[in-house]
């Protein structure tokens, strides 16, 4: 009885215990490979549908070769002129325009004067290279075309 009454205390940690498993071959044929994920972002979900989303006339800009310095995108309609603010007016080294449009750059405000173009995408990452020397650092405006 005394030793019967040591061990009824212990019940309650020996039936919380884990199942045993029958044999080590049962870990040895596990095949079951489970990955923790993690949710999705609710702001990388947003960014993927504006990108998604996306409509044509886009134009990325930026003031050094290689689409370095400062950048911008800039959108207009198609046939719309879109003048460049300040900060890149006559500061231009990079363009590049979305797929599937025609945009021509001009060299002074509102599509007027010399044009550089159609240029399509991926555009060129650097106008002070051969053939488009006259146009680094002189774009002021632009006017793209897409269907």
């Amino acid at each position: 009885m005394k030793f019967t009454a040591a061990f009824l205390p212990l019940i309650p940690f020996v039936t919380a215990l884990p199942p045993a498993l029958s044999s080590t071959a049962d870990v040895k044929n596990s095949t079951e490979i489970t990955t923790p994920t993690l949710p999705i972002p609710t702001n990388l979900l947003i960014r993927v549908l504006q990108i998604t989303a996306r409509t044509q006339g886009n134009v990325f800009v930026c003031t050094a070769g290689g689409f370095a310095g400062t950048c911008g995108e800039f959108h207009g309609a198609s046939g719309q002129c879109v003048n460049f603010p300040s900060q890149f007016n006559d500061d231009i080294s990079a363009i590049g325009p979305d797929s599937d449009q025609d945009c021509f750059f001009y060299i002074d405000f509102n599509c007027s004067n010399e044009q550089l173009g159609p240029i399509r995408n991926p555009g060129i990452s650097n106008l002070n290279s051969d053939g488009f020397v006259p146009f680094n650092d002189q774009i002021s405006s632009f006017k793209c075309f897409f269907g």
